[in-house]
């Protein structure tokens, strides 16, 4: 072979032109995808003619549901950029996606599930919905959804909790659904069985046990009814109260300006003498006390009824 009849090859090989790709547009068409194939606005004769690559190539995010959207010859053109391509068919295809809907009761059944799955609550709680999901309309898609549930913000075992359950088709993120739930938590506790008045002593007969609702108080606010066994009401107390520190202190034992016995003892040394109380207290309660033969003011601690001592 000559090298003129070398040189005509390649100048005949180089100056051939790439064949163009022939596409026919479909005046109309629906998605399932999130997003625009070319395959999805082309008719099924020129579709059989393409490489599966270039059927897939992408023509952007596919229609909001309810909506649509214009895919025309120009648009393939730009797209496939760099490729000849030849557009016969509809001048242009309105696209519209194909949707799917998850009901109400599906999301809230996720939710729930993820709730339960996460929170603890106590034994005795029940889950009650605040925030209820409507049907949410999402893309059909083409390898399918997922709804995956998590917390709006921080959780405890009780009280309001939000959950936002996030809706994905094809691995993309479509649509975030709120739910709110409150759990409500109950125990049970000593309460007034009957009234109190101001200054009444407490004692057994006066308490039972009743199903509360916890949910709004730290449980710790629930007290051993025998703290406060013996002590005086500071107010009026409703039958079916609960038992708090605030509502009740211990009697007074020592008034004011009465009488009191001075008691020190130190080993086998005791010693008493008269006092007047400047304070009243209740056992336990520091209080001041004027001693009768010395006239000094002391500190003693009230030990009983009229007995105070000056030493631990």
């Amino acid at each position: 072979m000559t090298l003129a009849t070398i040189l005509l090859a390649l100048v005949t090989v180089l100056g051939a032109e790439t064949p163009a790709l022939r596409v026919a547009l479909r005046p109309e068409a629906q998605v399932r995808g999130t997003r625009i194939e070319l395959r999805d606005v082309i008719t099924s004769e020129t579709a059989t003619s393409l490489p599966e690559a270039t059927l897939a190539f992408d023509l952007g995010r596919s229609p909001s549901p309810g909506y649509a959207r214009s895919i025309t010859a120009d648009a393939v053109k730009l797209a496939l950029a760099g490729t000849p391509v030849q557009c016969s068919g509809s001048a242009e295809c309105l696209v519209r996606t194909e949707t799917t809907t998850i009901k109400a009761d599906e999301l809230l059944a996720c939710a729930e599930a993820f709730l339960r799955k996460n929170v603890a609550p106590p034994k005795d709680a029940q889950i009650e919905v605040q925030r209820t999901p409507f049907d949410t309309q999402v893309p059909h898609g083409r390898s399918g959804r997922e709804l995956r549930p998590r917390f709006h913000t921080g959780a405890s075992g009780r009280g309001p909790i939000a959950i936002d359950v996030d809706v994905l088709v094809d691995d993309k993120l479509q649509v975030v659904v709120p739910l709110t739930f409150l759990v409500r938590t109950f125990a049970q506790v000593h309460v007034l069985a009957e009234p109190l008045q101001k200054g009444d002593v407490l004692d057994a007969r006066h308490l039972r046990v009743e199903r509360v609702e916890t949910t709004s108080v730290n449980g710790r606010a629930f007290v051993d009814p025998k703290a406060f066994l013996g002590q005086v009401a500071l107010r009026p107390l409703a039958a079916g109260a609960t038992l708090s520190a605030r509502d009740f202190s211990a009697p007074i034992v020592v008034q004011k300006n009465s009488t009191v016995t001075l008691v020190f003892a130190r080993g086998q040394l005791r010693a008493e003498a008269f006092g007047i109380a400047k304070n009243s207290g209740a056992v336990g309660d520091a209080i001041h006390v004027e001693n009768q033969t010395t006239k000094r003011v002391v500190v003693g601690r009230v030990a009983g009824p009229g007995l105070v001592q000056l030493n631990p």
